[in-house]
């Protein structure tokens, strides 16, 4: 018995590397995972440049422990072997259209002799299509599912479904049978050359042809017209050669009669084979070109049906390829005339709007429109949004990634920021951004260079001239009033991200190429990546604060004069917003002083004020995130803990996240999960160092929500950590509310929880009411012992001087408690019993007679009792305590 073995391989296509093969059993059998494999069915897969290859060598790798010797002959489409034999029979075919057809049109009828040229060629055509049958019942093939199917019995299915029968009519040999059957296979006779027709059956093997150029059509190796061109020459030739081969076997059967037959006037005797062919194909070839020069026509009805046949033909043919290469001719001057028309439509736009002095650099801008049509932006749109986002990281990221800007951003945020970009491209001369206008979109130089002008004002002034006279070598020779970017620069970005007006004109220099992004689109992706948006914003106000020193340390007139010597982009100028002292130039000389100092000092004033209101926004915008992200953060962390998300909390903890974050009202996670019961998220805060001693709002820490809640085992593990060592960390009032309250509804297993959280259990109200005074007054005798094992004292008074037996006996309850009492170790001896209480109890029993009862009476030791503590309750209906 064999290894039982997968049959199918399905087809996907991995990111990363080819990896090794898998395998999930299926209803029919085992299917094993490829990383890449062929896009095509069996036929069409060979050496398609598109197409990716079949890894055989790991498919091979499932065979290799195979018991049984035939499973190893399993042939891959995508193999060496099968594509170099695949070569072969298409050449073989080709052959078989010529040898075949010339062998009906000019060879004799019958059989030839064994050692004939003729017989030899023929045997070994049937042989090498008889093999490929063999093959292809041993070749894989993929399935409807574009799953590759290696099963010798699905293959043989596959196969026997359709092509293995067209490959039978190829290879049979019916001409021979027929011979055979009639006992003509010595004979030259005219049925003999009509049953020679039979071997036209042969020509099924065309269809290999078809396949080849379905394959090469889609191949970036060969161009389109030259594919073209041979397509329709290998057309042509092999239906002239048809035609050729099908007047010269008309005339044969005419014997080439003179008077009958076309080629009769030709003295055919005299011929050769080869002139014959060549004569014979002349005349297909005029009828075909449609030329028809004369010398050559049809005699008898048979050749003048065939020629009418034929030229018919002809008419289709012919459409076919002068269309396909009118249309690769025409494609080509096609450009040209779109760009001629839109240049009209442009001329008379600019006419009808009285815009003609602009219509040269809408020309010059039109023109580079049309010239990167085959840019990055046309031909990327054409790839799904994966593919294009790898493109223009691998393209852009490097540049991007030198700008200060993006300075330590990580990789996620750089990819989405690409995928969200779009390329354009701008002319010379072309004004980019105008001074004092709003501009939304952020641009990145890629290639090419900006200028960044200052205004007017700025610029006339002497001082100035010498101010430029040292600096950046990117500074324009001839003019040293403004600078150049080159590429990787960003442009706008201060303007971008404060809303401010633009403060100085840019304008293109040569042909640009820039990354364009709105700001609804950069906003969409600094949601979806907070921590990236803070760090570029902190480079931003780095920037600003950096460029403010220098400015400060330099004393120069202006901004622009300060940027000649500070690394920020030079986009980030700022200018006075005022034009009106334009024309004033005549009023400033180098000879004058006064003025110009006036003037340097205003300026560095104004300058001074835009960088402070810049840096002020910026510094805002950094602030406002980071407040919106701690905010988004902590509600994320605070839901993860109502929910015991545990992998939440342990993935932000780990991050960094502060686990005592709290929202507005102070609220902390380990709060929130002390109230939900949430344990397992109670302990994963401890671990990472929550603080379970923060109060908020209301003064409720994470203790009092498990006790309010009833969590008794959240309780003990805060009482593990040491919570609250000591009885202060609840108000008296608070506590005194609390243990009231369930002393009055008698909620004894409340009272427990909270005297074992270390409540302090001589908590007064506001009226110096303690909990003892309410168990008493109600006659609560379980909750009034649980109290005085706690340590409750029995001496204290209320507002009213009032005691706990007082009260007691105001309620008709004084009994029960001494029965109490009288039973608990407290009152061992008399100077264990507080002096309150034996007055009250003098006043109606003899001192003498109640000391000697309690000095005694048989106690039992408290330890051995049954402590209050465990004995078992459930909650009362709750009741309001009224103090």
């Amino acid at each position: 018995m064999g290894v039982q073995r997968p049959s199918v391989v399905s087809r996907s296509v991995s990111n990363d590397s080819l990896g090794s093969t898998t395998s999930n059993r299926s209803a029919n059998g085992h299917k094993t995972s490829l990383k890449e494999v062929t896009n095509a069915t069996a036929g069409t897969t060979i050496f398609s440049n598109i197409h990716a290859k079949v890894q055989v060598e790991q498919v091979l790798d499932i065979h290799e422990n195979e018991s049984n010797w035939w499973e190893r002959l399993i042939i891959f489409p995508g193999s060496v072997f099968y594509r170099i034999w695949w070569v072969f029979t298409v050449i073989a075919t080709a052959f078989t259209f010529f040898f075949e057809t010339y062998q009906i049109g000019f060879g004799p009828g019958g059989l030839y002799q064994a050692n004939d040229p003729s017989s030899i060629i023929n045997f070994a055509l049937n042989s090498i299509f008889g093999l490929d049958m063999v093959i292809s019942f041993n070749l894989a093939f993929f399935n409807d599912q574009n799953e590759l199917v290696y099963s010798h019995r699905d293959i043989a299915n596959h196969y026997l479904s359709f092509y293995f029968w067209i490959d039978l009519v190829g290879v049979m040999p019916f001409y021979l049978i027929v011979l055979r059957i009639t006992e003509l296979y010595r004979d030259d006779t005219q049925l003999t050359q009509f049953l020679s027709l039979l071997r036209l059956l042969r020509l099924v093997r065309m269809r290999r042809v078809k396949q080849l150029f379905d394959i090469i059509k889609f191949s970036s190796k060969v161009s389109l017209i030259s594919l073209t061109l041979i397509r329709n020459g290998v057309a042509a030739i092999l239906w002239a050669h048809f035609a050729a081969c099908a007047f010269f076997f008309i005339a044969k059967q005419y014997q080439f009669d003179p008077d009958n037959t076309w080629i009769g006037a030709l003295d055919q005797d005299a011929m050769t084979s080869s002139q014959a062919y060549i004569t014979t194909m002349y005349w297909s070839v005029v009828t075909f070109t449609t030329v028809g020069y004369g010398d050559l026509s049809p005699i008898n009805k048979e050749e003048k049906v065939f020629a009418m046949i034929y030229m018919l033909l002809n008419i289709t043919l012919m459409s076919y390829i002068i269309g396909s290469i009118t249309l690769l001719v025409v494609k080509n001057d096609e450009a040209a005339g779109v760009y001629r028309h839109h240049l009209q439509i442009l001329y008379k736009y600019c006419a009808h709007n009285n815009i003609m002095e602009d219509l040269p650099a809408l020309k010059t801008q039109l023109k580079v429109e049309f010239d990167v049509q085959g840019g990055d932006e046309m031909i990327l749109n054409k790839f799904p949004k994966t593919m294009r986002q790898k493109v223009l990281y691998k393209l852009y990221s490097s540049p991007l990634q030198d700008t200060y800007l993006m300075e330590g951003i990580r990789q996620h945020f750089i990819t989405d920021f690409l995928s969200a970009c779009r390329i354009v491209i701008f002319s010379s001369q072309e004004e980019l951004l105008t001074r004092g206008a709003t501009s939304s979109d952020l641009f990145f130089l890629v290639e090419g260079a900006v200028e960044l002008s200052a205004p007017k004002n700025l610029r006339s002034r002497p001082s100035f001239k010498r101010a430029f006279s040292y600096g950046d070598t990117n500074h324009i020779p001839t003019d040293q009033k403004s600078r150049v970017l080159d590429r990787r620069d960003f442009i706008n970005e201060l303007s971008f991200f404060t809303e401010s007006p633009q403060i100085d004109t840019v304008r293109t220099l040569t042909v640009c190429k820039m990354l364009m992004i709105t700001k609804p689109e950069f906003m969409f992706i600094a949601d979806d990546h907070p921590n990236s948006f803070g760090k570029l914003l902190k480079n931003l106000c780095r920037k600003v604060k950096q460029f403010r020193k220098n400015q400060d340390m330099m004393h120069m007139p202006t901004l622009p004069v300060c940027m000649e010597h500070s690394e920020l982009p030079q986009e980030e100028w700022n200018m006075s917003d005022s034009d009106d002292d334009s024309n004033d130039d005549d009023h400033f000389h180098d000879g004058d002083s006064t003025i110009d100092a006036e003037h340097h000092t205003v300026m560095h004033s104004l300058t001074s004020a835009q960088i402070e209101a810049a840096l002020s926004t910026v510094q805002d915008m950094l602030d406002n995130h980071v407040t919106r992200q701690k905010d988004e953060s902590t509600t994320r962390f605070l839901l993860a803990a109502s929910r015991d998300d545990v992998a939440t909390i342990r993935h932000m903890c780990n991050r960094g996240f502060d686990p005592d974050s709290a929202d507005m009202d102070y609220r902390t996670a380990l709060m929130v999960a002390s109230m939900n019961g949430h344990l397992r998220t109670v302990e994963k805060l401890l671990d990472f160092g929550a603080n379970p001693h923060l109060k908020d709002h209301h003064g409720t820490c994470a203790m009092l929500e498990a006790i309010n809640n009833r969590h008794d085992e959240i309780i003990d593990v805060l009482l593990e950590e040491h919570t609250h060592p000591d009885m202060n960390w609840l108000s008296d009032a608070r506590a005194s509310a609390l243990l009231n309250q369930a002393v009055f509804d008698r909620d004894l297993p409340q009272l427990q929880r909270l005297l074992k959280a270390n409540v302090n259990v001589n908590a007064k109200d506001h009226v110096d009411r303690r909990p003892v005074h309410i168990a008493a007054a109600e006659g609560n005798i379980a909750e009034f012992q649980l109290l005085v094992e706690a340590g409750a004292d029995l001496d204290v008074k209320d507002h009213w001087g009032n005691t706990v037996m007082e009260e007691a006996k105001r309620s008709g309850n004084a009994e029960d408690i001494m029965d109490y009492l009288l039973q608990s170790t407290l009152c061992r001896s008399t100077a264990n019993v507080s002096e309150s209480m034996l007055s009250v109890l003098s006043e109606e029993d003899n001192e003498d007679e109640l000391t000697n009862s309690l000095r005694e009476s048989p106690l039992t030791p408290l330890t051995q009792r049954p402590s209050i503590l465990e004995f078992p309750s459930t909650p009362p209906t709750p009741r309001r305590y009224a103090a």
